[in-house]
């Protein structure tokens, strides 16, 4: 049921914003907001309510599924699926929102599938994508065990803390991005090699501090580091989110919901890689008389460190601005009307 989710947000913030703006406002709620949660969760759940409230993990997550069972009943109230459709929003703001969209009657309601395998940038992003969200598999799946076994933390609200910090870094980078994105895209009037600037720039700084993050002496360095990463990793996510956008247009939903589907293939497949690779890597070393198998998790890093770098070499091959929608200009490069079109 949450996998509607992000397709239907890539679909709401084209039908609630205008351009111009778009990728701060996918930067602040999936990046921002997005990762922000994730990275609240293992504080509200090791940290509080299990560490300083004393509760069990089974009624930790009965009093965060009920936050989320409220949220849900808030949204169903509030949200309206346009601005057409919400008295509180006024003609200039529909306007303003508007501008630059096309909504040709000619184009067929649903994306047609033909044509969306023959589009070399989908099948460079579908890619990019699957690259990008296997190499996240380390922060949900491996790095709880990596700070418990390899640093041997024991302290809940310690460890809560610590295990937090990459998402946070996540969350940060989601808006440096949104604002950079849009800047340049502004700067430049560029909207294609803006995207692909930021895309790549940020997959290839991660693998630089994922690297320091796994040769740190200590879990703090390297928690922090890692806080780094996911930084330079995520500021790329509004990206994705506005190329995915630029390219759907009107299908804009459709067309993250595959680039999505590529991911969530990703996190199937990843993690069962990387299991292989950690049993691979296990040592056994005396403590105290006693003999204990080690796990090596550095085969794993060097694994997210080539996925990132993948990544980042598939943004040379996204052109945003093909679009998918044959209602919007498929060759303009830039938000301003003025420009033509390169040839």
């Amino acid at each position: 049921a949450q996998a509607g989710c992000y397709p239907s947000l890539a679909k709401a913030t084209r039908t609630w914003f205008p351009a111009k703006t778009r990728t701060i406002v996918q930067g602040l709620i999936a990046s921002f907001f997005g990762r922000g949660g994730g990275a609240m969760a293992s504080i509200v759940l090791s940290s509080f309510l299990m560490g300083l409230c004393g509760l069990s993990w089974r009624s930790s997550l009965v009093v965060m599924a009920g936050a989320g069972v409220a949220f849900a009943g808030v949204f169903l109230w509030f949200f309206r699926n346009s601005p057409e459709d919400d008295e509180l929003a006024n003609e200039a703001e529909r306007q303003l929102i508007r501008e630059g969209q096309s909504d040709s009657a000619e184009a067929p309601p649903v994306l047609p599938l033909s044509k969306a395998i023959r589009n070399p940038s989908l099948l460079a992003f579908i890619v990019q994508q699957f690259m990008n969200a296997g190499a996240d598999m380390i922060y949900g799946l491996h790095l709880g065990s990596y700070l418990r076994n390899h640093y041997g933390i024991e302290d809940n609200v310690k460890f809560g803390l610590l295990l937090s910090l990459p998402l946070w870094g996540g969350a940060c980078g989601g808006i440096a991005g949104g604002f950079i994105n849009d800047g340049l895209i502004q700067l430049t009037g560029n909207r294609r090699w803006s995207r692909t600037a930021v895309g790549f720039t940020g997959k290839f700084l991660a693998c630089f501090f994922l690297y320091a993050a796994a040769t740190a002496g200590d879990p703090v360095h390297a928690s922090w580091l890692l806080f780094a990463t996911k930084f330079f990793s995520d500021w790329t996510q509004p990206t994705v989110w506005g190329a995915s956008t630029d390219m759907g247009g009107r299908y804009s939903g459709t067309v993250f919901s595959v680039i999505n589907s590529s991911g969530s293939l990703a996190g199937f497949v990843v993690p069962i890689l990387g299991g292989v690779l950690l049993d691979q890597y296990i040592t056994e070393k005396v403590v105290d008389g006693e003999v204990v198998k080690v796990t090596q998790y550095e085969p794993v890093f060097l694994l997210v460190g080539v996925m990132y770098l993948l990544s980042a070499l598939c943004w040379f091959f996204i052109n945003c601005t093909n679009s998918l929608d044959p209602g919007e200009s498929s060759t303009g490069e830039s938000d301003e009307p003025s420009v033509e079109p390169d040839a």
